[in-house]
């Protein structure tokens, strides 16, 4: 619908233009007298008003990506009216100007005003809404959609987003402006906001009348911001003495000081005194008894002796920090000297008796990694630095945050005190998508990578085209990898979208661990407040995304580097913003963890799955590969004289070429066909699917010798399914597609993702039970009713024999294939087209066509028996006019399936479902009583239930309409 209103819009709007166009043509400004020029003003009013309420109107029906070229069209439309409403006005002298909505002056054109921005920084609020309201809130000529609509272009990232999902309309804009007077009008934090942006004024280090001109400036806009906000020179000592106090308390002692305040209230300092005396006795009174513990501590998981032999703390020798600090030719020296296996390092035997299978990870001698000597070092880093960590064996423990929801090992732990961290030059970008959104990366600048490199999990969210190639990737330690397929993005820094950046990076499944590997406090963030950093949160560990080489490392460098401190990092200037790197001196304390076995299961993860399984998906638009695979079905189905459809399988433009894969299939059918002959019934079960298959032409026997088997083609494996609750077929064959070519690629994934056809599981189960008479159905062989091209089929080739004497043959499967990645969407698209071809002929049908059918499953109803009973057979009458038929019939009113019966007599098939239940789209639903029920077990055990036993048996339960919720 809301397609079609802005379609009606743009055509009155088409229209106004060439009124607009055609007026002005006819106005000869030299001959016109005053009534004339009366009219035209009158004119010029009138078709300004059209405009602006057209234009309004396709603001709300619009796409919020189109506003900014309509805002444009709209702006040069209505300047085009005001040209000629001056040349009028001025012509004649007359006084109507002043009545006019639009504000001119008679003598210099002005240049247009542009409009404010606000990213989310509160110190920028109030100048903000000051301009905001001169130039548009106070413009009494505008309406409140425009209003909105000017809002929404003024604001970016953080402030963007709260008002991001809010329609464009009059009644909208209030709700929006309010959203961020609640957000951003809060006194207490602006007040502190200015101070804290005070205190960390940078320090002049040289008399310079710049920069002592920029500080006198800098404090003159602070002191009138205090002033607008009622904090005057008198009161303010109380609350910047307030503000440094509370910087220096604790975090849960400023919360409770914080939750005893109104929303924007500016306590008194004598206020935050009275608490901290009344805080400071209630901690007293609350004191636990004293247990005198260390800071520092060691723990085992499991008991142990170890002494290390170097130092005779407790751990193995391997993880003795003293002895890996040695030189390599130090640790072979103390080895000898100590006697100990040169294998394990163990001094319970020498190496001859040592039992241990590891071998030096360097040379696969029988030595210990620790004690490998390389006469002839070299560092080979062609790709990724040191940093970026493919797979660096090592024997080092690694650092990691995660903490996994349920983990079985058996480890040490060692917390103990690390004085100095090294930074990596770290950023956060946007990247451009498919969609010309932008998404957020962290990326690390890397001068020791000659390529630069995405992470893949971050191409699939951004959907751009990916180009065949791959490249060997090898870094310390001479480890390599494959980094396959390579892309071309554009990316700006986060706080500027007019700066560009176009670079090609190659995919990586992981580039690095997290940078840092641990957080870093606070204070050594606020060290850097005084500066726009590329990367707002780098004393966090978090994840990179993107690699940048040296070649975009170098030219994003400006030269610029600070060091204040000599416990702080360097600060690098770079057009992505300030880059901190290099060591720094804050002490935090770091967990190491060294895993003898272990075994994670993020639970947090399955459950968050699980509870999606469930919830209705909002409504979003096609990605760009979905749009082409649409437009790719619209320009390839056919349609044959018996009203059968065809289709292409929808591969992608920028396909990787499939390799050999009829060597795997043979292989596999080998396989299949052993275990089958051990199992009579079944393989016979499987000889008749094929029998069937091949009698129903739905797959042909191929030539070997003919010329079009050296075409490309694709050899798909199968294998057989048993469902013993089936009705109809119990053993069922099913095609691998996604099995690998000998190139790595599958037929799978070549074809492109394709788009869901059909309404929501939610949605057709809600329309089902509002149906006095409830009737379902089941397309019979739906996906094999659609024929695939014939210069398609050669991609659907098996092998197969009845019998192993007999030589294998080939053949092609001739229809939609279960298993290939298009499947379900050629087959339910094929349905929709149906639906929409004969929908001036079966109007009623079509429309459970398009709204009541998931995969092959129909649920329909009517009010009445006469409508049920006229309905059945214009749907069946509908689905044979394209190949397809209906079976399985079940309803709850016995005439209903009478009526059915009756109908499919006489097409010489009849399967009527009497059961007391059936299953219709995983719920259990029993006919004569008209009721759904859930089944689940509940276990009988002794024990005392879990968490992971109560999830266990709720993930078991399918209530997609939430009934026991």
């Amino acid at each position: 619908m809301a397609g079609d209103e802005l379609k009606d819009f743009l055509t009155k709007k088409r229209v106004l233009k060439a009124q607009l166009t055609k007026f002005k043509e006819k106005i000869d400004f030299e001959k016109i007298d005053k009534s004339e020029g009366d009219l035209i003003v009158d004119k010029c009013k009138e078709l300004k008003k059209k405009f602006e309420d057209v234009f309004d109107a396709i603001y709300t029906a619009c796409d919020e990506t189109l506003i900014d070229s309509y805002v444009e069209e709209q702006e040069s439309i209505l300047e085009n009216i005001d040209e000629t409403y001056l040349t009028v006005v001025r012509k004649f002298k007359t006084s109507n100007c002043s009545s006019s909505k639009t504000e001119v002056s008679d003598s210099v054109k002005l240049p247009k005003l542009s409009l404010p921005t606000f990213t989310g920084n509160i110190n920028e609020w109030i100048t903000f809404k000051d301009l905001f309201n001169a130039a548009v809130n106070n413009n009494s000529s505008l309406s409140d959609s425009q209003r909105l609509t000017y809002l929404k272009l003024s604001l970016k990232y953080e402030a963007f987003k709260i008002i991001q999902s809010i329609p464009v309309s009059d009644s909208n804009y209030e709700i929006a402006w309010n959203l961020l007077e609640e957000r951003y009008s809060n006194k207490r934090e602006q007040v502190f906001a200015l101070i804290k942006r005070l205190m960390s004024l940078q320090q002049i280090q040289s008399e310079s009348t710049t920069a002592l001109l920029n500080l006198v400036d800098n404090i003159n806009e602070i002191i009138r911001s205090l002033d607008i906000l009622k904090q005057t020179l008198e009161n303010f000592s109380d609350t910047l003495i307030l503000y440094i106090i509370l910087q220096k308390l604790d975090s849960s002692s400023r919360m409770w000081f914080e939750r005893q305040l109104k929303k924007d209230e500016i306590p008194k300092l004598s206020n935050l005194i009275e608490f901290l005396k009344d805080h400071a006795r209630t901690l007293q009174h609350s004191k636990p008894s004293s247990n005198k513990y260390q800071k520092s501590y060691k723990s085992t998981s499991l008991l142990s002796n170890f002494k290390c032999v170097y130092c005779n703390e407790d751990h193995t020798l391997q993880k003795c920090f003293k002895f890996l600090n040695l030189h390599v030719d130090q640790r072979v020296g103390f080895v000898k000297s100590k006697h100990l296996c040169f294998a394990c390092l163990s001094h319970l035997h020498m190496v001859k008796k040592c039992k241990s299978t590891s071998s030096c990870k360097h040379c696969q001698k029988r030595h210990n990694t620790l004690l490998h000597i390389d006469r002839n070092l070299k560092v080979q880093n062609q790709g990724l630095s040191p940093q970026a960590e493919v797979f660096v064996p090592s024997s080092e423990p690694t650092m990691s945050n995660m903490v996994p929801s349920t983990s079985v090992c058996a480890n040490n732990l060692v917390k103990e005190k690390q004085n100095t961290n090294v930074l990596l030059c770290t950023a956060v970008v946007n990247i451009l998508n498919s969609k010309n959104q932008l998404v957020s990366a962290r990326c690390i600048l890397d001068s020791a990578s000659q390529k630069s490199y995405i992470k893949r999990s971050l191409v699939k969210k951004l959907g751009l085209n990916v180009k065949n190639k791959s490249i060997s990737v090898s870094c310390l330690g001479a480890s390599e990898t494959i980094a396959s397929g390579e892309i071309d993005f554009t990316f700006t820094p986060h706080f500027n979208q007019k700066f560009h950046v176009k670079i090609s990076a190659f995919l990586i499944e992981k580039i690095t661990d997290n940078i840092p590997t641990i957080n870093l406090p606070q204070s050594l963030k606020d060290s850097f407040s005084d500066l726009l950093l590329a990367d707002p949160n780098f004393h966090n560990a978090s994840e990179i995304d993107v690699l940048l080489g040296v070649n975009v490392f170098l030219s994003l460098m400006k030269g610029e580097a600070i060091k204040r401190d000599e416990r702080l990092p360097f600060a690098l200037s770079t057009k992505l913003g300030w880059v901190i790197a290099g060591s720094t001196a804050f002490p935090v304390e770091n967990l190491e963890e060294t895993s003898v076995s272990y075994l994670s299961v993020n639970t947090e993860e399955l459950i968050q799955s699980f509870w999606e399984l469930e919830q209705i998906p909002t409504s979003s638009s096609f990605t760009k590969e979905e749009n082409l695979c649409e437009k790719h079905f619209i320009e390839n189905y056919a349609r044959n004289d018996k009203g059968r459809y065809s289709v292409k399988l929808p591969f992608k433009a920028e396909r990787q070429e499939l390799g050999d894969s009829k060597g795997f299939a043979f292989r596999q059918f080998l396989n299949l066909e052993k275990k089958l002959l051990k199992i009579p019934n079944v393989y016979q079960q499987y000889k008749d699917f094929m029998s069937e298959y091949l009698s129903l032409g739905h797959m042909e026997e191929v030539d070997e010798n003919s010329v079009d088997v050296k075409n490309e083609h694709f050899y798909i494996p199968h294998h057989h399914v048993i469902k013993e609750s089936s009705l109809t077929t119990r053993l069922r064959v099913v095609f691998n597609a996604s099995a690998k070519s000998s190139s790595g690629v599958s037929l799978n994934d070549t074809l492109m993702i394709d788009p869901k056809n059909q309404d929501h599981l939610f949605a057709i189960l809600l329309r089902f039970r509002s149906h006095n008479i409830a009737v379902t159905s089941d397309l019979q062989k739906m996906y094999r009713q659609v024929n695939i091209e014939n210069e398609d089929r050669n991609f659907q080739k098996i092998l197969w024999r009845d019998n192993p004497p007999s030589p294998i043959k080939t053949y092609r499967l001739c229809t939609v294939t279960y298993g290939t990645a298009s499947a379900s969407y050629l087959a339910t698209r094929v349905l929709k087209q149906l639906a929409i071809d004969e929908s001036s002929n079966f109007p009623k049908a079509s429309e459970v066509l398009l709204h009541n059918c998931y995969v092959d499953d129909v649920l329909f109803g009517a009010d009445t028996l006469e409508e049920a009973e006229k309905l059945i057979p214009e749907l069946q009458e509908l689905l044979c006019s394209g190949g397809f038929k209906l079976h399985k019939w079940c309803s709850n009113e016995k005439s209903v399936l009478e009526r059915a019966i009756k109908i499919e007599d006489s097409k010489n098939s009849c399967e009527i479902i009497d059961a007391k239940s059936i299953k219709i789209l995983g719920l259990a639903w029993e006919p004569t009583l008209d009721e759904f029920y859930c089944t689940f077990e509940i276990s009988n055990d002794s024990d005392l239930p879990i968490k992971r036993t109560i999830l266990s048996s709720v993930s078991k339960i399918f209530d997609p309409l939430g009934w026991l919720a």
